[in-house]
């Protein structure tokens, strides 16, 4: 039986189970980490960061790093940020941030800049 398919959409990351299905080529680690970070309530909390960020995106890169950040929507009130670096795989694992405590954005900031 042959497959009468002209297009196959597949946006669920890059372990997608569609993959398979168009290449035998498997993810890898292509030396940038990204680091997700949100600002809630940001007129309220941050308004500089809502200034700068304005109605829609501001990206900016420097040697090895960036800084992505995105308003989620007016109604929304927070902006999406990632913290772009070029480091190995394993550095958010080796690098001593405990990602899950109260200081990891400030440990973060500081450790990069």
């Amino acid at each position: 039986m042959e497959n009468d398919i002209d297009l196959v959409v597949g946006a669920d990351g890059a372990w997608s189970r569609v993959r398979p299905l168009v290449t035998d080529e498997n993810p890898f680690y292509p030396g940038i980490t990204l680091i997700e970070l949100w600002s809630l309530n940001v007129e309220e909390k941050n308004s500089w960061l809502s200034k700068y960020v304005g109605k829609g995106s501001c990206v900016m890169f420097d040697e090895g790093r960036g800084v992505l950040s995105q308003r989620n929507g007016e109604n929304n009130g927070s902006i999406r940020v990632y913290a772009v670096l070029r480091k190995p795989e394993t550095w958010a694992d080796d690098c001593g941030i405990d990602w899950s405590g109260p200081n990891a954005r400030e440990t973060l900031a500081r450790s990069i800049s």
